[in-house]
């Protein structure tokens, strides 16, 4: 297994982590943020967990009931340090994006679609 294959295995991890930290709450997602992670959002820009930590407040308050159960992964892929996820929760979103920088088992920049 090459460098890149052990770092893409380590996000890809990583990732995984993060979608099933949905379940357990802000607090839970912020375990998987660098402290001083950044996300861009059409919210605005958040910088560390102090900022981060409301964004995911908001947003989990927002989605709509059957939300969870709506949403379809249409593709995730890993290089590196570098993620892509594409996903959708219709009838509310046709189509999302979020892309992800990974370091040392943190995620230390996203960008999403809402």
């Amino acid at each position: 297994m090459t460098q890149n294959d052990e770092t893409t295995a380590a996000t890809m991890a990583v990732l995984k982590s993060h979608a099933l930290a949905f379940k357990g709450g802000v607090e839970r997602i912020l375990e998987d943020y660098a402290e001083d992670a950044i996300i861009m959002s059409p919210s605005g820009i958040h910088r560390g967990h102090d900022e981060i930590r409301p964004f995911f407040a908001n947003e989990i308050v927002s989605f709509p009931e059957g939300f969870w159960e709506a949403l379809k992964t249409l593709k995730l892929q890993a290089d590196g340090e570098y993620a892509y996820f594409l996903w959708q929760a219709k009838p509310w979103h046709d189509i999302g994006c979020d892309t992800f920088v990974v370091r040392n088992n943190k995620i230390v920049f996203q960008s999403s679609t809402i």
